[in-house]
């Protein structure tokens, strides 16, 4: 009997050794009824024994570190879902909010209305600032191609007549 508690004690330690952590209680009960249990199936070859207590014990370790890496996994699925989900209903109230102003002063916070719920104060005041930046920039660009020679031809006219004036005597009317 002596030999088969040294056994247990040392299959106890080899497998808190693997786990890293102290056995439970319902633990070592059950690993003390795997080894009765093998003790007679094995009859009296401890080393038989000791060998099937080790490796079911380290089959219960790999099949716990699986079923914990397993719900880790799905904790981290989960919560990458949830801040897609988050993600995508930020940029729909956004992009709500954008095609339900009548102008770019409806998207600046200071609009009554324009916080709509789910959008970011903050971020539609920037959408806005880089709307009226870019229709700006559009005004300007049109406005260049389609008035910017007849600006210079004015320009020219104008200065032209100011030559006009300045060289011709001052009794006389300048000629057109």
């Amino acid at each position: 009997m002596a030999t088969s508690d040294e056994l247990n004690q040392s299959l106890n330690r080899l497998a808190e050794s693997w786990l890293k952590r102290p056995l439970t209680a319902v633990e070592r009960q059950q690993l003390q009824q795997f080894q009765l249990g093998l003790a007679d199936k094995a009859g009296s070859n401890p080393a038989a024994l000791a060998r099937q207590q080790v490796e079911q014990a380290i089959e219960a370790g790999k099949q716990q570190t699986q079923d914990s890496i397993r719900q880790i996994l799905q904790n981290v699925q989960s919560a990458s879902t949830q801040a897609l989900q988050a993600h995508e209903n930020g940029e729909q109230a956004i992009l709500k909010a954008v095609t339900a102003a009548h102008s770019l002063a409806d998207l600046h916070p200071a609009t009554s209305g324009s916080t709509q719920a789910g959008t970011d104060p903050a971020a539609t005041a920037q959408i806005a600032s880089r709307l009226e930046e870019l229709v700006k920039n559009e005004v300007q660009k049109c406005f260049e191609q389609n008035f910017g020679a007849l600006k210079t031809q004015l320009e020219n006219a104008i200065a032209a007549l100011n030559e006009t004036h300045k060289t011709a005597p001052s009794g006389t009317p300048p000629r057109s």
